[in-house]
């Protein structure tokens, strides 16, 4: 019965082979890990509101499930964002890059097995990162963006102890994967050749979290992920040559906390506040085989705050429905605002619900709208990824983001 658990991670390994990125939490993190979670707009979350899922945000959250449990997960997540080039923009008559967003799925698999009244142990498969986008070969903005794409892989090993009723504490590694690649012309001209930067590497981290019961029927929970460091190793290619090199690039650590209130039998309030040191990505450069200077990554980040507030309420013995809303600061605003990510603070809606066929079964649904809305791209002196060519123009970005996830119990 042990080995039953680790299904729903090799199947997550098979769908990954052909999942292309789409960024849905700030920047490029992924926050879809769990459609239970996703219809409260992950509120509470860390209190264990998403489900065996919680464990990605809060792994002391395993301690809730007896036996064998496993879940497996899939999020299909629709972004769309139309970039426009305004005046004065000199390469203006080149003209806009149309909707550069590229859809994408993000699935994610659980397992927890209890080995008895006070151990468990447990396992997640994420993908915590991933962005793509793809504009024409030939627009205005082209020295600033043609295709890029971020992916990250996740598997945590997780072991948890539940001390008393009251609470329990888990830790664990983080393997990480994380992959990134980057094209952009060389020139404003028509037909530019373009430049292309690719990069690898895999890294370990530690996640970490604790719960407390201090009532029947509410939960506090805290969770951390570590930031996990990556020295990206690849190639920066140019119809010339083929130069190998080399970044150090740290992901941030988050910190999430999540209440869950049962205010009757039926219905349940919850709460979240997250928080990503997006600012450990700043100026990133990329080096030759001899330590010098080759290029450069400039994000120049802010941290990242998510606050979210849902409910579910029981409507009968199988049906569970859910609704949340929520509201997050991006590590990106107008002064670092790129073409190819054009992020900002977003306000997420959020309805789904659940459906228990019996003791062991659930299968979960969820729906949620992101609203970003316009924003404006100034590309000149003093912005850190200004190459020499003013941009200016405006981008109106949104994200639809529908999941489903099957929960079985042995």
């Amino acid at each position: 019965m042990v080995a039953r658990p680790l299904l729903p991670l090799a199947v997550c390994g098979i769908i990954w082979l052909g999942a292309p990125g789409a960024a849905e939490a700030g920047s490029f993190g992924i926050r879809e890990q769990g459609a239970r979670a996703q219809g409260m707009a992950f509120a509470g979350v860390a209190a264990g509101t998403g489900g065996l899922a919680s464990i990605y945000f809060n792994p002391a959250t395993l301690t809730a499930f007896d036996g064998n449990t496993v879940s497996l997960n899939a999020s299909g997540i629709f972004p769309t964002s139309e970039v426009r080039v305004e005046a004065p923009t000199p390469t203006l008559p080149f003209g806009s890059a149309g909707d550069i967003a590229e859809w994408g799925v993000s699935p994610a698999g659980y397992a927890a097995h209890q080995i008895d009244d006070r151990l468990w142990i447990g396992a997640a498969l994420s993908v915590p990162y991933a962005a793509s986008s793809s504009a024409p070969k030939n627009w205005a903005g082209q020295v600033y963006s043609r295709d890029s794409e971020i992916t990250g892989f996740a598997l945590d090993a997780i072991l948890g102890w539940k001390i008393n009723d009251q609470w329990s504490v888990a830790i664990g590694p983080s393997f990480q994967y994380f992959d990134v690649d980057l094209e952009r012309a060389l020139s404003p001209l028509p037909g530019a050749p373009s430049a292309r930067m690719t990069g690898d590497d895999t890294g370990v981290g530690l996640v970490a979290g604790v719960t407390w019961q201090p009532l029947t029927g509410t939960e506090i929970g805290v969770g951390y992920r570590s930031p996990v460091k990556f020295g990206l190793s690849g190639d920066l290619e140019t119809p010339l040559a083929r130069l190998p090199v080399r970044a150090d690039m740290t992901m941030p650590e988050t910190v999430s906390l999540g209440v869950s209130q049962a205010v009757t039998p039926d219905l349940t309030l919850a709460a979240t506040v997250e928080w990503t040191n997006w600012s450990r990505l700043q100026d990133t450069p990329v080096l030759d085989p001899y330590g010098n200077p080759a290029t450069s990554i400039e994000l120049d980040y802010r941290d990242g705050w998510y606050y979210g507030l849902g409910a579910s309420y029981r409507w009968n013995d199988a049906l569970t429905l859910r609704a949340g809303i929520a509201y997050e600061q991006s590590p990106i605003d107008d002064g670092n605002r790129t073409t190819e990510l054009p992020d900002g603070d977003r306000v997420h809606l959020a309805a789904g619900f659940g459906y228990a066929v019996n003791d062991h079964l659930t299968f979960d649904f969820a729906y949620a709208h992101i609203f970003i809305g316009d924003v404006d791209l100034k590309i000149d002196p003093g912005h850190p990824s200004y190459a020499g060519l003013p941009f200016y123009g405006e981008a109106t970005t949104s994200v639809d983001t529908a999941s489903a996830a099957i929960q079985y119990r042995f």
